[in-house]
């Protein structure tokens, strides 16, 4: 059998050295857990010190998982996949906090004659939810609070945008009225956000 992993870049215990058996037993692993990972960047450490926890962190340019010894392939390949996909989510909840702050700061100079969020009664704060799957996103202007859908995080920036702009507008019209409209309608990729928006909403309802 190769030696070659197709799936971890390579394996370590962080205990002792690792034998011929040791790693072969997990050369072929479960390979649909993971097949939306760049695996390559991907480093699997299994530790004898561990008996039921496991993790995941970066370092030194890559996600190093470490797992029980005991785990099979199969449970490798899950554990991977899980904690590779909640640190993915940890990451981009928190980095891009200030990101959505950027982006709105910029619509708000480009397309508004008023610094609404400067001017606003208190500090607006910009977050991604995962609790709204039936509308984009959602502004309370009495707290500054506006709330994005986290679907829009794997769309094109020109949707993100266009949603958030909306929620921006709220910040100052609270109703969908000829200002309002006025206002949205500054937003230059408007018709080709809606249609995205539009066909994702009708490719997920078909299934």
């Amino acid at each position: 059998m190769t030696t070659e992993l197709s799936l971890f870049d390579f394996l370590i215990d962080d205990c002792a050295t690792q034998s011929a058996l040791d790693h072969e037993l997990l050369v072929d692993p479960d390979e649909s857990a993971l097949e939306s990972y760049d695996l390559a960047n991907v480093e699997v450490r299994r530790s004898k010190r561990r008996k039921k926890t496991s993790e995941a962190y970066r370092q030194n340019g890559k996600i190093v998982v470490v797992v029980p010894w005991r785990l099979n392939q199969q449970e490798i390949s899950l554990t991977v996949a899980d904690l590779i996909e909640k640190l993915r989510i940890h990451e981009q909840r928190h980095l891009t906090a200030e990101s959505l702050q950027n982006r709105a700061r910029f619509l708000v100079d480009t397309y508004f004659d008023r610094d609404v969020l400067g001017e606003h009664h208190v500090p607006v704060v910009i977050r991604w939810v995962t609790n709204q799957n039936s509308r984009w996103g959602s502004c309370t202007p009495a707290t500054g609070s506006i709330r994005l859908s986290h679907r829009l995080q794997k769309m094109p920036q020109y949707v993100q945008d266009a949603v958030l702009f909306h929620e921006l507008i709220h910040l100052i019209v609270l109703n969908h009225s000829k200002e309002f409209h006025a206002l949205m309608n500054r937003y230059p990729d408007l018709a080709q956000a809606q249609a995205f928006l539009d066909g994702y909403a009708l490719a997920t309802y078909q299934k």
